[in-house]
């Protein structure tokens, strides 16, 4: 299994947490569709201003696949217009795999 982490900076801001259910509805119907796509978790700190995303995908032919896909690039793009205002900081990404789960 391979995870995508995204992480962010943000504003605090009270319409994050309502534009951020707003993109999990309009998007996570397409992103279950993936081919490969097992879970994802978002995680805030509202504090420090801190965002993480992880998805989890069976394999990394399936992570890479949706990276170079239309879908991750229309999220993205989505994602840049609906948080334009709360995000602080571009989105930054890596990938690891899973070799431990309990």
């Amino acid at each position: 299994m391979f995870a995508r982490v995204l992480t962010f900076q943000f504003q605090a801001n009270p319409e994050l947490e309502a534009q951020m259910q707003k993109l999990e509805q309009e998007f996570m119907p397409v992103l279950r569709e993936q081919k490969g796509f097992v879970k994802l978790y978002e995680l805030l700190d509202r504090v420090n201003g801190k965002g993480l995303q992880i998805h989890f995908w069976e394999t990394e032919a399936d992570l890479l696949a949706y990276l170079n896909g239309p879908v991750a690039k229309d999220r993205q793009s989505y994602i840049q217009t609906l948080l334009k205002d709360q995000i602080t900081t571009p989105p930054k990404g890596e990938h690891y795999e899973v070799v431990g789960q309990s």
